[in-house]
C-alpha cells in the first residue's frame, strides 16, 4: 500500500479533478444533433421491438446518460 501511496499522486489529481469540474463538458454537447437524432431513434426502435412500451421507452432513455441530458429531444422523437 506504501508503494501505491508513494507511486500514485494522489493529492495533485484531486485538486485537479475538484477544479475541474465546472469546466467538464456535457456528453455529446458538441456532436451534430443528427448524429443524437439517429441515436435514439435506433434505441427508441429497438426498446419498441423488445416490447416497450413508448411511454416505458421514453421514461427509460431520460434515466440514461448522456440522455437525460436530452429530455426535449427525446420528447420530440416519441
Amino acid at each position: 500500500m506504501k508503494f501505491l501511496e508513494e507511486a500514485i499522486p494522489t493529492k495533485p489529481i484531486y485538486i485537479n479533478e475538484a477544479q475541474g469540474e465546472e469546466t467538464q463538458k456535457t456528453p455529446f454537447s458538441d456532436m451534430d444533433i443528427n448524429i443524437i437524432k439517429q441515436t435514439l431513434t435506433l434505441m427508441i426502435n429497438s426498446e419498441i421491438a423488445r416490447g416497450k412500451t413508448p411511454e416505458q421507452v421514453k421514461d427509460y432513455l431520460k434515466t440514461i446518460e448522456p440522455f437525460n441530458n436530452y429530455e426535449d429531444l427525446i420528447d420530440e422523437l416519441i
